[in-house]
């Protein structure tokens, strides 16, 4: 079967041979059932299923409850491994990301971003067993002293009392502000938040389940209320009603952030 008959699977890059589609399974998320019906017909020929904890490269999509623990449990039951993409959720969310949030261990993590507070850097972390097993991850920044040096400082932020509770507060407020915008001028959208991550998605109401779910998001309403707010001197994600609270923002932010939304609903709707 070629890349063209599997029209659900894309290629990242030119450089890619069109045969690598066919290495790999393409399933619906928080599906336990497709997952273990997978299994059951490939689970020999499975080496590892790969994901994220949430799915945050789209309008973020929550795992519905007991969805991370199903898989680690069918991943252990098949003997596959699962690796978490943690490039965004890590730090985030706790300490410990995703894994230490839902309480659900993989097998391998991959991290990025904001572990080193804005210095490139990026880590893999597994069992001794695994990394040992001969795949060796060479870099030529491996191990960058200052970079270390700033995830190390990074770590020592967050790990003060309040830290993550103050990220909560801060995003809770913005996201009950904007629900009650929305309410206030009859606008259809989901509003909601983790930790210090939170999201803002037009034309739906409820949260979404999988990815096929984002082809209803109302991405034009999007696009004129980014560059709206942009005029006013409020900067959201340029396509993806995705975005972050950072320790430097402040309950006076929100306030502002929310005037400035007002403004434009009141323009737009």
């Amino acid at each position: 079967m070629g890349p063209r008959s599997c029209p659900w699977k894309t290629l990242e890059s030119p450089g890619q041979l069109p045969s690598s589609v066919n290495e790999m399974l393409v399933l619906p998320w928080n599906d336990l059932d497709v997952l273990e019906k997978m299994l059951k017909r490939h689970g020999n020929e499975t080496a590892a299923i790969i994901m994220e904890p949430i799915m945050c490269n789209v309008d973020p999509i929550k795992p519905i409850p007991g969805y991370l623990q199903g898989v680690r449990e069918l991943a252990t039951r098949y003997d596959t491994l699962l690796i978490f993409d943690e490039i965004i959720t890590c730090f985030r969310l706790a300490l410990g990301g995703a894994q230490e949030y839902y309480g659900v261990k993989p097998d391998i993590a991959v991290f990025a971003k904001a572990v080193a507070g804005g210095y490139p850097i990026s880590g893999v972390a597994a069992s001794r067993e695994i990394i040992s097993a001969g795949v060796h991850p060479a870099g030529t920044f491996n191990a960058n002293p200052v970079c270390v040096a700033a995830a190390l400082a990074t770590i020592n932020e967050l790990e003060k009392p309040g830290v993550y509770e103050g990220l909560n507060e801060i995003s809770t407020m913005l996201a009950q502000g904007v629900r009650a915008l929305a309410q206030k001028y009859g606008v259809k959208l989901y509003c909601d938040n983790m930790v210090s991550i939170w999201q803002l998605s037009f034309g739906i109401d409820a949260p979404m389940k999988d990815y096929a779910d984002t082809f209803n998001v109302d991405k034009v309403t999007y696009g004129k209320f980014y560059r709206e707010c942009l005029k006013r001197g409020v900067r959201l994600h340029s396509f993806r009603g995705r975005f972050y609270i950072s320790t430097a923002h402040t309950k006076a932010d929100v306030q502002k952030t929310l005037e400035v939304f007002e403004e434009v609903f009141k323009e737009i709707f």
